[in-house]
Order: structure tokens, then C-alpha cells, then sequence
């Protein structure tokens, strides 16, 4: 079943909606990961927590960025015919799984 105008005009929406959020989160992410400064007069427990902190949020940033690129690719893929076919066994995938999360790229059994 392939999506119609009304489905592909709802997960745009969702998508340009999605791409705005994550590129926000993206942007605030990218300043709490910068490296703890040396030069900051914190005790040694404080920086070790800083320094924690840091790397969570890198962490997160990184997770951020990629989902932002899957969300960007979509865009671009949802008007290609190929939009919502699982790229493994290129069978349909559900459409409550493009709404729950529109950048897949594999059907639930796939991405199993």
C-alpha cells in the first residue's frame, strides 16, 4: 500500500515539525558538550561531575545529530516513490509506524 497525498502531507508536517525540535536540541547539546575548562577554580569532585556531565551530553549531541540527518533524509525521500518501503525486503511498512516514527527506514520485522 503506498501513502496517499493526504498521509505523505501529514508526516511533512511531522517531519518539518521534527527537524525543527531535534536542530534546536542539536544546538543546545553542541554548547553543554564542550570540554570542561582546567582553568576553573571547582573542587575535584565538581569537575569530575562536570566532566560526567560533559560526556553525557556529547553523548546525547551525537544521538541528536543523527537523528536529525535520518529526519533531513526523509524530507528529501518522501518524494520518492520509494518513501515508506522497507529498504530490506521492500515490502510496505505500516503507516502507525510512520507516524510513531516517520525517518524509519525498515518495516517492524526488519528492524527486529
Amino acid at each position: 500500500m503506498s501513502l496517499n497525498k493526504e498521509q505523505k502531507d501529514e508526516l511533512r508536517i511531522e517531519l518539518e515539525s521534527l527537524c525543527q525540535q531535534t536542530a534546536e536540541q542539536v544546538k543546545e547539546l553542541e554548547e553543554s558538550s564542550r570540554p570542561v575548562s582546567l582553568d576553573e577554580s571547582i573542587g575535584r569532585l565538581s569537575r569530575m561531575d562536570a566532566i560526567n556531565q560533559q560526556n553525557m551530553n556529547l553523548a546525547r549531541f551525537e544521538s541528536a545529530k543523527q537523528r536529525l540527518a535520518l529526519l533531513e533524509a526523509a524530507l528529501v525521500r518522501l518524494n520518492d516513490k520509494a518513501y515508506g518501503d522497507c529498504i530490506l525486503c521492500k515490502k510496505p511498512i505500516s503507516w502507525e509506524r510512520l507516524q510513531a516514527k516517520p525517518e524509519a527506514l525498515a518495516c517492524i520485522k526488519c528492524a527486529s
